[in-house]
């Protein structure tokens, strides 16, 4: 079924919408700050409080609910907005999630390197002279084989078993106690303790994450267990970050959206390889947590990372 846009230039005039063959009734448009600049969005809010949410830029539908009485943001102002499930309100100590009503604090808004569009990127990027075309540069796939099987159960569960992949992957090559023994030995084929440790402290409802939300997880784990390191978030974009990382030898989480194409819808995986042909096309290569640890993806469905410095 072809789904309803709506462009900017419709707020305000447009009275009624047609989902899934319901002719709605329009109460009010309500506007949506993005968690990045980039993700601008609006809500056509309905006569029973149902409603659906709309790119800016595109007017492409992203979400929708035809229940009575779920729209899920309270306030007229100060509406943030991160992608389906991730509903979020201002507040005085940081970010209000509205479904977990957990409180991102601003000293974590602040490390999330939040950037306007103008200069979406801070990274100096590679000089035409260091760029090498068309072959790859990164970890070898071999390291990544051993955690093959390590697979996303079920649901929405991938920011956990992405977050699972990269501390093994610290743990076996770069420090060994960055997983306590408890959990999982260096080079142990064995992931399900710390997935399990990791889930409630990323993932404690089971719904999908944005980057700040695995950040959060994974610096909330690191405070449990008094480790020195602080996960690093990025909202834009993923190619300057992950090039930075991977060039230093080291792994890096990548949210892959389906509004950019991404042929898992939105999901998180491990990017430790990159590849940039010298027609400007950019590729990754990923453990996807679906079963291929060796699985070459589109660089540009990236927007969001999260990785250790």
């Amino acid at each position: 079924m072809k789904q309803p846009r709506i462009q900017q230039r419709q707020v305000n005039t447009l009275g009624s919408l047609t989902l899934e063959g319901q002719v709605l009734t329009i109460k009010r448009f309500v506007a949506l700050t993005g968690i990045s600049q980039q993700f601008q969005t609006f809500a056509a809010v309905f006569t029973n409080d149902s409603y659906a949410i709309f790119s800016h830029h595109s007017g492409q539908l992203l979400e929708y609910c035809l229940s009575a009485k779920s729209f899920p943001y309270a306030q007229a102002s100060d509406n943030y907005y991160g992608g389906p499930l991730n509903y979020y309100q201002r507040v005085e100590s940081g970010y209000l999630d509205l479904l977990t009503e957990e409180i991102i604090p601003l000293q974590l808004s602040d490390e999330l390197e939040q950037t306007a569009p103008s200069s979406a990127s801070q990274t100096t990027p590679l000089t035409n002279e260091n760029k090498r075309y068309d072959q790859w540069v990164g970890i070898p796939e071999s390291r990544f084989y051993p955690y093959r099987n390590w697979l996303t159960p079920s649901g929405y569960l991938c920011g956990t078993y992405a977050s699972t992949v990269l501390l093994a992957y610290y743990q076996d090559y770069i420090d060994e106690t960055i997983i306590p023994d408890t959990l999982r030995m260096k080079g142990e084929n064995r992931h399900e303790d710390l997935a399990n440790c990791l889930r409630p402290l990323i993932q404690p409802l089971g719904l999908p994450t944005i980057p700040f939300q695995v950040g959060f997880g994974l610096s909330r784990y690191f405070d449990r267990y008094g480790l020195k390191y602080r996960a690093r978030t990025t909202l834009i974009g993923s190619w300057n970050r992950a090039v930075k990382r991977i060039q230093q030898g080291k792994p890096v989480e990548v949210g892959i959206l389906k509004v950019l194409g991404s042929t898992y819808g939105n999901h998180w995986i491990v990017a430790y390889a990159y590849l940039e042909k010298a027609d400007g096309s950019r590729f990754y290569k990923v453990h996807d947590n679906w079963g291929n640890y060796n699985k070459v993806i589109n660089a540009s469905w990236g927007n969001g990372t999260v990785s250790l410095p």
